[in-house]
């Protein structure tokens, strides 16, 4: 089996740090761009299986537009937003806007790495779209 290919996308080093050592450690092969730009020229470059973004980036970006981008390129990624602020309208939103799942920080380890496992497992979004690898 692939390993999965996951792409990082979060202004914060120290998190950014830690989102690619938990998701390292399970296996996955994880890239996190220093900058939201690289990270948009990379996400919309080279196929990724998974977008991790946050909501509120730095540079006048959020993670909505970052979703735009890297899903308008390939499709088929499964996106996963982050925020500290995930209340259940941003949730809704983001929900309704595509993405496959969303997480509350702080979250723990676990949460992360079980978001990512289910789109491995051949679960399928809100709009039907399977989400294995």
């Amino acid at each position: 089996m692939q390993r999965p290919k996951i792409l990082v996308i979060e202004d914060n080093q120290l998190i950014r740090w830690w989102i690619s050592a938990v998701l390292s450690k399970e296996g996955f092969v994880v890239v996190a761009p220093t900058t939201v730009e690289e990270g948009l020229q990379m996400g919309t470059t080279f196929p990724f299986d998974v977008l991790v973004t946050d909501w509120r980036l730095g540079d006048g970006y959020d993670g909505f537009q970052v979703f735009a981008a890297v899903r308008s390129a390939f499709p088929e990624i499964a996106a996963v937003l982050i925020s500290a602020d995930a209340d259940a309208k941003l949730t809704q939103q983001a929900i309704e806007t595509g993405f496959d799942r969303v997480l509350k920080k702080p979250m723990e380890p676990a949460d992360l790495v079980g978001a990512i496992h289910a789109f491995g497992a051949g679960l399928e979004d809100s709009s039907g779209r399977s989400l294995s690898f």
